[in-house]
Order: C-alpha cells, then structure tokens, then sequence
C-alpha cells in the first residue's frame, strides 16, 4: 500500500500542509516502514504464551500458570492532522499485528482535507473491509463514534479531546492510549558559551520542524542571564534559514 503510494501521499500532505517530499520521508514514512518491520520482527512475542511461576497450591493440583496474549477485539482509533500519515498508520500497524479489529477516526478534513481522503481510499482497497473501516470529518464524527462501545480506545491530540474519549471509555473500563501534547522548555547555561549559534540551530529545529505542529516542540527558553540579550538575536538570524 505505502510503496505503491508513496508519492500519492507526499503530494496529498504538500496540498494540505506544505510538507517537502524530504520531510514527509522523514517525519512520517519511515517511522511507519520502521513500525511495521518491528511488529514483523516481534510477532511472535505477541501471540506465544507466557509461562510463569505458580504457587503451591496450584502445584499440588499439578496444574501450571501462563499468560495467554489474546487480542482486544474493536480499537477505536483516532487520528490527529499534524502527522496524518504516521500517527493514523503506526497505531493501525500494531493493532492489526495483535489480531484486532480497528474503526479510524480519520484525520480532521478541514485540516487536511486530500490526506484524509486518499488515506480513506488507500485502507479501503488494500486492507479487509470486514475489519478496518473509516469515518471521514471532524468533532461532529469523532463526537457520534464515542456514543458507541470499542474494547480499547487510541487517541491523538490535546488534553481536552482526551478527557471525552477517557470518559467515554471508562463507562464500558475499556482500556485508553492517550500521546498528548507536551512541554519540552529548553535551559541554556554556562556551558553554552561561545556557542550559542548552535543553540539556536537546534531551538530553530525543534521550532520549525513540522511548522512547530508537533507533540514536543521548544516551547520556552530560559538563558541564564548573561544569555539572556544573546539568544533573540542568534535566533532571529538562524530563523532565515527556514523561511
């Protein structure tokens, strides 16, 4: 599906967000090509049983102890925009691989309008319809599918969108994987000196880096204080380079 569609894809996210063909690879793609090479290395881990110490009792009855890895059953797994490929596919790819069941919530179409789209496209020609399916919109959709009951819960995005899937979970104690947004503040000390424009590249990285729409960008800087009239300036001037 991704070999086949590789450029399909990088020119459906160029159209939405401007992504370079460089950046897609590498921001997205190859996460996912990762993600999925793992859960074939690994596959056996996650279907062979666990044998484990048991108590006495249970030895007296001559009988033995294991974990049994059985699958969930219905993921329910919602998608953000900022990384509509990699973080709609790299939950799919270990959802499938454990033997579940999986209904999409697709990223937001007023986001990312031809991602959302050809990515619904895409799962419905190569994957088995009877075990993947996908709803395209926005909070309206993501709202309606809450309503109903899934055996484990995905969710990307911010703290308050979670709270609704956390609640909608816990009516049914469905168990919920949350990646939420973060703070990543950025101390700059003593050990910096004579090499702030390093520093700056590396803030200007984290800054720009998916236009800043990722979970963990440089939020705040906090210079020690013979930096503090330094850094606005190796900033301003290392920002140039990603206009």
């Amino acid at each position: 599906m991704l070999k086949e569609n590789e450029q399909d894809l990088s020119d459906a996210i160029f159209q939405d967000l401007h992504k370079s063909n460089f950046e897609f690879y590498w921001t997205e793609l190859q996460e996912v090509y990762q993600e999925i090479q793992d859960c074939l290395d690994d596959l056996h881990t996650f279907v062979e049983e666990e044998w484990k110490p048991t108590d006495w009792i249970n030895h007296l009855n001559w009988s033995s102890s294991r974990v049994r890895h059985d699958p969930y059953g219905l993921v329910l797994l919602m998608a953000p925009w900022n990384y509509p490929a990699k973080l709609l596919l790299q939950p799919l790819a270990g959802a499938i691989a454990c033997g579940n069941c999986v209904f999409v919530k697709g990223p937001d179409l007023s986001s990312v309008q031809n991602t959302a789209k050809l990515m619904a496209t895409l799962l419905a020609k190569y994957l088995d319809s009877d075990c993947i399916k996908i709803a395209l919109g926005d909070v309206e959709i993501g709202a309606e599918l809450l309503k109903y009951k899934y055996d484990m819960y995905y969710y990307c995005g911010g703290p308050g969108g979670a709270k609704f899937v956390a609640k909608a979970a816990a009516e049914y104690l469905s168990p919920t994987v949350f990646e939420l947004g973060g703070q990543t503040p950025c101390v700059i000390d003593e050990t910096c000196a004579g090499n702030m424009t390093h520093v700056a590249k590396r803030i200007c990285w984290g800054a720009f880096t998916n236009s800043g729409q990722t979970c963990v960008p440089t939020t705040r800087q906090q210079p020690f204080d013979q930096y503090v009239q330094l850094l606005p300036a190796f900033l301003f001037c290392q920002s140039y380079r990603y206009r």
